[in-house]
């Protein structure tokens, strides 16, 4: 596979390229408002990764991660990465 260019702008990543999803999730018992970014299996039986995004930074810092292990598992492993800010 070809190596893919860096981003020499430093521009922030859109996740919509790199999740099918994005969601905000409201969990009013802990007083929280959680983005969440997902792509679900696309077969069954598969399994789940999930990212925490760590370091007080966003979901989205796992974004290639997240596409490149869909694109490798071809599908058989959702992704999920979010924020838990202020947590």
């Amino acid at each position: 596979r070809k190596p893919k260019p860096p981003n020499p702008e430093f521009k922030p990543l859109s996740p919509a390229s790199y999740f099918s999803q994005a969601l905000q999730i409201l969990l009013p018992t802990r007083a929280l408002d959680v983005r969440v970014y997902y792509t679900p299996l696309k077969y069954d039986n598969g399994g789940v990764i999930v990212f925490h995004h760590g370091a007080g930074y966003a979901g989205t810092s796992f974004a290639c991660l997240a596409k490149e292990i869909s694109e490798v598992m071809r599908d058989n492993v959702s992704v999920l990465a979010f924020d838990a800010r202020r947590h």
